[in-house]
Parts: C-alpha cells; sequence; structure tokens
C-alpha cells in the first residue's frame, strides 16, 4: 500500500477517534456546507508546454475556472473542528498552434488542445478564533487525496490534409498538504455564511523521479454553512429530541403516575 495513503487513512481514523470521545460534548456541533469562487492553478503552464513540445508564444491557456467545495464538519468546542472537504477545482485549458509554411515545399502545421482538472478529498483539523457573538476567523490544515486528470487532442496536418491524430486521457493522483484561511458571519444561530481562499499542494514524481507541482491550485470562495446542536439527536444530552430539556418522571405529562415518587 503506498505510503501516502496509508497516512491519509491513518489520520482519518485519529481523527474519527477523537470524534468518538469529545463528539457528544453538550458544546459540539455538526455542520454542512457549500462554496463556489474562482480556482487558479499556479503550474499547470508548464505541463501544458512539455506535452506541446512547442514555445510559450504558440499557446492560448486558461489557468482558472469556477471552483466549489462541499463540507462536512465536527465542531467539538469553540475553537477546534474537524472537517471533510470535497473540492473541485475546475479545468484548466491550452489550445496549441504551430505553422511552418515551408519545409522542402510542402505546409506542415500542428494544433493541439488540453485540458487538465483537480478534484480533492481531504481530512482538516480547524482552528477558530471568535470575534465578538458573529464574526470569527478560522484556519484549516489537512491532507489530501488528490486527483489531476488530464486529456489532449493532437493534429498534424501536412499541406491542409490530417496526417496523424493523437487523442487520449490520463490520471494522475497523490497525496499531499491542504490549507486554508477564512472569515465567518453568524446570520442566525444555525446559518453562517463564509469567505475562504483554500488551496491544495500536488508534488508528482514522474517515472524518470523528477517532481512536479504542475497540479497545484488554489480558489477563492463565498458559501454558507448549517449548523447543528450535537443535543438535538442525543436522548442523553442537555438537550434531547423532545424539546429544549430532557423529559423526567416528575414532568406533568406523568404526575399522575409518578406524584407519590416526586413528593418524596
Amino acid at each position: 500500500m503506498p505510503v501516502g495513503l496509508t497516512q491519509f487513512r491513518l489520520c482519518s481514523c485519529v481523527s474519527l477517534l477523537i470524534l468518538a470521545q469529545y463528539g457528544w460534548a453538550s458544546d459540539s456541533k455538526i455542520y454542512i456546507g457549500a462554496a463556489a469562487g474562482s480556482s487558479s492553478y499556479a503550474g499547470i503552464d508548464d505541463l501544458f508546454y512539455e506535452l506541446g513540445g512547442g514555445g510559450e508564444q504558440n499557446y492560448d491557456t486558461s489557468d482558472s475556472d469556477v471552483a466549489y467545495q462541499l463540507q462536512l464538519g465536527w465542531e467539538i468546542s469553540r475553537y477546534v473542528a474537524i472537517e471533510v472537504a470535497y473540492s473541485d477545482y475546475g479545468d484548466a485549458d491550452s489550445e496549441y498552434r504551430y505553422q511552418n509554411p515551408d519545409v522542402n515545399g510542402h505546409q506542415v502545421s500542428s494544433s493541439a488542445e488540453y485540458q487538465a482538472n483537480l478534484t480533492a478529498t481531504n481530512i482538516s483539523i480547524k482552528g477558530m478564533l471568535p470575534l465578538g457573538d458573529r464574526f470569527g476567523l478560522y484556519g484549516k490544515l489537512g491532507y489530501a487525496k488528490w486527483l489531476a486528470e488530464v486529456s489532449w487532442n493532437e493534429t498534424l496536418y501536412f499541406d491542409d490534409r490530417v496526417d496523424t491524430r493523437s487523442t487520449g486521457s490520463d490520471d494522475v493522483d497523490g497525496n499531499d498538504i491542504s490549507y486554508a484561511l477564512g472569515l465567518d458571519f453568524r446570520l442566525t444561530d444555525n446559518l453562517i455564511v463564509f469567505g475562504e481562499y483554500y488551496a491544495q499542494l500536488t508534488e508528482y514524481e514522474d517515472v524518470a523521479g523528477n517532481t512536479h507541482d504542475w497540479f497545484d491550485a488554489s480558489a477563492v470562495t463565498l458559501g454558507l454553512r448549517w449548523q447543528f446542536d450535537v443535543g438535538v439527536f442525543n436522548r442523553n444530552g442537555p438537550q434531547s429530541q423532545y424539546g429544549n430539556r430532557k423529559l423526567t418522571a416528575c414532568d406533568d405529562k406523568y404526575k399522575d403516575i409518578s406524584g407519590a415518587i416526586c413528593k418524596r
């Protein structure tokens, strides 16, 4: 089993143990969230240039797109949470054009289209700093399993006729660090709006032993988070599913049965 995958699973198990130990505390909360915004790929140009094997001036590259993220988290306290997230950084693409009008009396040209997409599933430790009753700052440090999908469509023309064509796709995956910084604002007791910058590192080692960070990506997003008090789901917590307090044998509902006991 790859070392990176083992570390990812170990981190997940440790986090679950922490949740099991502290998750049912009276001040813990569960939340779900979703965010969307703009992404940016830091080194994808280098990948496209290597695939095409041509000069930089022959490329028309777009290294940004729409990104989105889905979140599931557990606040252990007001200051610490554990979060699992799925992120899609959108597509980066490039078009390559080259033409040589005179190769032994013939015109030779080529064109190519390249596309890459990065997704990641990560688990993070989240540190939170409340700023009054409504505002808060937070930071996240996590470990992610990421997947980069790369596709290409290359065509060589000889005197305006198709000579050769190559199409295909490939997947590259790995495990690396993710991190985030954010600011949130509490609209209601349960609904929170937040702005976040998050980034995924993607150091990749090819078959020749060379390392690349082609797929490193980041995103700036705006999102909503819905938060639940854990006690609502816990019969034994300070807030049961029957209301804002636990029912006892001495409640009015049962006074005819237990009145004698409760008067002792």
